[in-house]
């Protein structure tokens, strides 16, 4: 039964990811089909289009193992030290601006839903 729920779960979540990547290729700017395919998930579950208990499964088996996820672009970091050197202060400069940005994003919505 368990693995039956997983895949009900994993193909929900790609079905969103394919559907992300068919708007992908309909906007005329470039923009990560995996964001569109989180936030149309995102939509589903807060319209109650998909119920949550519909994906929790499969998302909570996916959240167990995102560490491997994380091991190539690590491995690609330390390929990469020399340039990490010289271009560091830019880096580090790129994402402290990100992060306020997220920051400062994050307190507006936050303030937003409150108000609602």
């Amino acid at each position: 039964m368990w693995l039956i729920r997983l895949v009900r779960d994993l193909l929900i979540i790609y079905g969103c990811l394919m559907v992300g990547r068919g708007i992908a290729l309909l906007i005329p700017f470039e923009f990560p089909a995996s964001i569109i395919g989180l936030i149309v998930l995102f939509i589903l579950l807060s319209l109650r289009i998909i119920p949550a208990r519909w994906v929790e499964f499969g998302a909570e088996k996916i959240l167990s193992i995102i560490a491997l996820f994380f091991i190539p672009p690590g491995v690609s970091v330390i390929q990469d030290m020399d340039d990490i050197r010289l271009f560091g202060w830019q880096l580090v400069l790129a994402m402290a601006i990100a992060w306020l940005a997220m920051v400062l994003t994050i307190v507006y919505l936050f303030q937003w839903m409150e108000k609602k």
